[in-house]
């Protein structure tokens, strides 16, 4: 009895215990809803958002994908552009200054200004990436980029310059050797020579030279004297020798006749 008692009277204080605490809430009790109506807003709306940005890096990996399998620089620069914000848009805006790196180098020994042109664009594409770009690659990537545009555009001091941040931040052995090897040639004389001399130097254009061989007026006339004409002798001109055919038939009519001889009938 006593028992039933006790469990009655802890049964009351705990109602009393929560009617306080409904009471002593209640003026308090509207922003508590408004608050776990905003968090639960929050929490819909990150969920949303991050939804929504996993869609856009798919959509973004996809086109650098298709765009990698074209090799269409036209592409590169699309997803560069649509999808700038994101890795890899940046990959793709690492891929068009690759292009425009490649296609100025092979211009400086045809047309110097478009070749400038290609380069200065390099330039352009590898330092937006540095400036947006946060993954360590990324990063190594476009300096190592930016110092062969430096490199190729005579800029040597600049390019050295940069290569010593690609070897001095890099994580891949192969690359720190890269660019450290660039900054030994670099600093050598004769390489800083053929710069200079490259430099100065413009290439000859194609339209410059006249069509056939180059150089082929230059060469000197073959000597004649002593040639057999390139005339074929008409035929009929020909005088033809019989003495061949004539001592052919003198041979064999001295040649001795032989016999037949017939073998005597053998008897029994």
């Amino acid at each position: 009895m006593k028992s039933e008692e006790r469990h009655q009277l802890q049964q009351n204080e705990l109602a009393d215990a929560l009617g306080s605490g409904i009471q002593s809430i209640t003026p308090y009790l509207r922003a508590i809803v408004i608050g776990v109506i905003g968090l639960i807003v929050i929490v819909f709306a990150y969920n949303f958002v991050s939804m929504r940005k996993q869609a856009h890096d798919a959509t973004a990996s996809l086109d650098f994908l298709l765009a990698t399998s074209n090799e269409d620089p036209e592409s590169f620069k699309r997803v560069s552009q649509d999808f700038a914000d994101t890795m890899p848009g940046q990959w793709a805006q690492i891929a068009q200054a690759d292009h425009n790196l490649g296609a100025g180098i092979e211009s400086m020994f045809v047309d110097r200004d478009e070749a400038t042109g290609f380069l200065e664009a390099a330039t352009e594409n590898y330092k937006s990436v540095l400036a947006t770009a946060k993954d360590p690659l990324l990063k190594t990537r476009a300096n190592l980029g930016l110092a062969k545009a430096y490199e190729a555009q005579g800029d040597l001091d600049q390019a050295i310059a940069t290569y010593e941040i690609v070897a001095d931040n890099t994580s891949s052995e192969a690359l720190a050797e890269q660019a450290k090897e660039r900054i030994r040639l670099l600093g050598t004389d004769d390489v800083r020579d053929f710069y200079t001399w490259f430099r100065e130097n413009q290439p000859v254009s194609m339209a410059s030279i006249a069509p056939g061989l180059p150089g082929l007026e230059d060469l000197p006339d073959g000597p004649t004297d002593g040639l057999p004409p390139a005339e074929t002798p008409d035929l009929k001109d020909v005088e033809v020798s019989d003495a061949p055919e004539a001592e052919a038939k003198e041979e064999a009519a001295a040649a001795p006749k032989e016999e037949a001889t017939e073998e005597p009938a053998k008897t029994e």
